[in-house]
C-alpha cells in the first residue's frame, strides 16, 4: 500500500506495524503472514473452554487494504437498486 494513499491513520498504524510486526528481513507481517486476516477461531479458547475466536483484519498494510475494499462493498450493495 502506497503511503500516498493512506491518510494520516493508516500511516501511523503502518508505521506502527512495520516497527513491531514487520518481519526484519523478509518484511513479511508476522501477525497475518501477509494474508491481511488474523483467523484465531480455532485458537483463541477461554479456560472454561468458550471459543471466542473470530476472523479480524490485520493493522499490517495487506489488512488495511482487506478492511478498505471489504467496506466499499458493504457500502456498494447496500446502495439503493443494487443486486449484491
Amino acid at each position: 500500500m502506497s503511503e500516498k494513499k493512506q491518510g494520516p491513520k493508516c500511516k501511523a498504524v503502518t508505521r506502527y506495524w512495520l516497527e513491531f510486526y514487520g518481519h526484519d528481513k523478509f518484511g513479511i507481517c508476522t501477525l497475518c503472514g501477509n494474508s491481511g486476516i488474523i483467523d484465531t477461531t480455532k485458537t483463541a479458547v477461554t479456560a472454561a473452554g468458550i471459543h471466542v475466536g473470530r476472523k479480524n483484519y490485520c493493522i499490517c498494510p495487506n489488512g488495511q487494504w482487506e478492511r478498505k475494499a471489504a467496506m466499499k462493498k458493504a457500502v456498494k450493495d447496500d446502495a439503493p437498486g443494487s443486486q449484491g
